[in-house]
């Protein structure tokens, strides 16, 4: 089981040496084997060692939470994480997430903004900030259906009533809408994480221009780019991707040529991943870029350690999602988890407000981590 060997590879670092990672300066500039170019300068490398109860895990949670939300996209990346902490019911979770149900509580907390969903010409939506007109203290999600999947993740009902300024829709409505509005040219990463949650049985509908959508149409789209294409480092794709290869095995929407095709992009995922994971156990933001077949002494530009946390963390959300037969191996897996676990014992609220986006993928990681026993890291030989 993937969770049992993230726990196990918390527990134990499976290569020798001691964990290297850069906290304080930028631009640190590292070999291909992921070890430093300069492993001497105390100023900015800082070796870790711990030993982790579930108990002390759980406490980086905390100083997670303890950092409010600037903005309307940061509270998208909280939800995500208390979605998957067990201590938090879900009533609870829907009472955080009081702003989409209730206007006068948004409008408390974002006085200014209009609200983050409306209804345009051709039906309710939300706003985008690379895409949709916004000016200074309007709120929006940053990717085109970060709102949706966000409600899937935290299994809020389709019937639910989200209160707008422009009046009130369900869940339901704006899922329809926006498969009423789909075409292919957008990413539709985010968008199919809802799709899968809300609608899994309606995998083929018209348009509004009259083409023919489906999930396995979708699905060709995202595997047709290359691995690293899109945000994130391309990492949304790849959650994307492995999301319909798990629905599929239950509603059996993909032909059985899309299935291989999208099987056969995890395949490359992984071994990309295999050959790019630095000798922390971490992945850096091109890991996709890089050749794994160059064997010349490649030297990839780190911007910072929170940075390193944020991609692994990401990459580990969808290693969980991959099947035994396409996900990286075993020692892979556990030298990531286990990095990403020491690596956040040593994040303070400070570090955590600079990369909201990248510590709230760690938080969602070490919940998952946490929730089977506790949790020991040593120091390696």
């Amino acid at each position: 089981d993937w969770k049992v060997l993230c726990v196990l590879g918390a527990a134990a670092l499976l290569v020798g040496g001691t964990i290297i990672i850069p906290l304080t300066r930028k631009g640190v500039q590292w070999e291909s084997n992921g070890r430093p170019i300069s492993e001497t300068d105390e100023d900015f490398l800082f070796a870790m060692s711990a030993s982790v109860p579930r108990d002390e895990a759980l406490k980086y949670v905390d100083r997670f939470y303890a950092v409010e939300p600037a903005k309307f996209v940061d509270m998208l990346h909280r939800w995500r994480v208390a979605s998957a902490d067990r201590r938090i019911s879900k009533v609870e979770l829907r009472e955080q997430m009081k702003i989409l149900f209730d206007l006068e509580e948004f409008q408390k907390t974002f006085p200014g903004s209009p609200s983050v969903v409306f209804e345009g010409r051709s039906g309710w939506t939300v706003r985008v900030a690379s895409r949709t007109p916004t000016q200074a203290g309007w709120q929006a999600e940053s990717h085109i259906g970060q709102l949706l999947s966000t409600l899937a993740d935290a299994e809020i009902a389709g019937d639910t009533t989200l209160q707008t300024d422009q009046g009130d829709l369900t869940v339901r409505q704006l899922v329809d809408d926006s498969r009423r509005n789909f075409v292919s040219q957008i990413d539709p990463s985010w968008l199919i994480i809802a799709y899968l949650k809300y609608c899994p049985n309606l995998s083929s509908w018209e348009n509004r221009y009259g083409e023919t959508v489906s999930f396995d149409s979708i699905a060709n789209v995202l595997a047709d780019e290359p691995i690293g294409t899109g945000p994130c480092a391309g990492l949304h794709r790849v959650d994307a991707i492995a999301s319909l290869v798990v629905s599929n095995k239950k509603h059996g929407f993909l032909l059985s040529n899309t299935n291989t095709k999208l099987l056969s992009y995890l395949s490359r995922v992984t071994r990309q991943l295999e050959a790019t994971q630095l000798y922390t156990g971490a992945w850096n933001f091109d890991w996709a870029s890089v050749s794994p077949n160059d064997d010349s002494n490649h030297v990839m530009v780190i911007m910072s350690a929170d940075r390193l946390v944020q991609i692994t963390a990401h990459q580990l959300e969808c290693v969980a999602k991959m099947g035994e037969s396409v996900r990286p191996s075993d020692q892979s897996v556990l030298r990531a988890a286990s990095f990403l676990m020491r690596a956040v014992m040593h994040t303070d609220a400070g570090g955590v407000n600079e990369n909201y986006c990248g510590f709230s993928h760690a938080a969602r990681e070490v919940l998952i981590l946490s929730d089977y026993q506790d949790v020991h890291l040593v120091k390696p030989n």
